[in-house]
This record gives C-alpha cells, structure tokens and sequence, in this order.
C-alpha cells in the first residue's frame, strides 16, 4: 500500500476521533476532535464519489503501511492497494479510471474511506 500525509496530528499525542459527518450532494465534511486537547478540525471533500465508515480494526493493513511509509496524521492520500484497488479486483468499481483519489480520515474509531476528486480543504480551530 501506498500512502501520504495529508494532514499531520493535531498535536503530538493524537487522540483524534470523527464526532460527525456532513453529507449533501457530493459535498462530505467530517468533524475531528482531538479529545486531550480539545482541538476540533474539519477535513471537507468536494465531488464526492463514495464513502465509507469502518471501525479502526478492521483497517489493519493500512496502519502497517502508514507506519512503515509516512508517519502519523489523521487526512492520508492512498495512492495505491487501497479500497479502489480492492474493489476493482471483484469487478464492483471503476472510479479510478475517472480520475478519482482515495482518502483516509482516521480516528481513533471510526474512520472513515473517502472517493473524491481533489484534496480537502482542511480547517483547524
């Protein structure tokens, strides 16, 4: 798996967690709140294709890789054997031909899969 930050921890020891999420045709907002220090963010897709949100558990492969490749954050960029990959190998997708990117919103649950067209715009605050 291939992966990047795209938006570091909110402070060292991060305990982000997604608190919300915001859907209105292609439109996705998911609140952070990083419960030690009370900061919240907000990381805001637009052009959305797909999403989904699974328990932290059952995402362990890209922890490995996040790990192994690029550090701690809670916004990555999958580039590569992420759930577009997955999905296009049982023949159920095929948004990766039309140009859309795969994101991860990690929380210390809930994360949450994201299918979309340009990077979000991240807000802290």
């Amino acid at each position: 798996m291939t992966v990047t930050v795209i938006a570091p921890p909110l402070v060292e020891k991060d305990n982000t967690e997604v608190v919300r999420i915001d859907y209105q045709l292609g439109d996705l907002s998911l609140h952070v709140n990083e419960w030690s220090s009370g900061l919240n963010a907000r990381a805001h897709f637009t052009k959305v294709v797909a999403f989904r949100v699974m328990d932290e558990g059952n995402l362990h492969r890209y922890w490995k890789a996040r790990d192994a490749a690029c550090g701690l954050g809670w916004v990555y960029e999958i580039h590569a054997d992420g759930w577009i990959d997955s999905e296009e190998k049982q023949g159920d997708i095929i948004t990766s031909r039309r140009g859309f990117r795969e994101f991860l919103v990690a929380g210390e649950d809930d994360c949450v899969s994201v299918l979309a067209t340009a990077t979000p715009t991240i807000e802290v605050g």
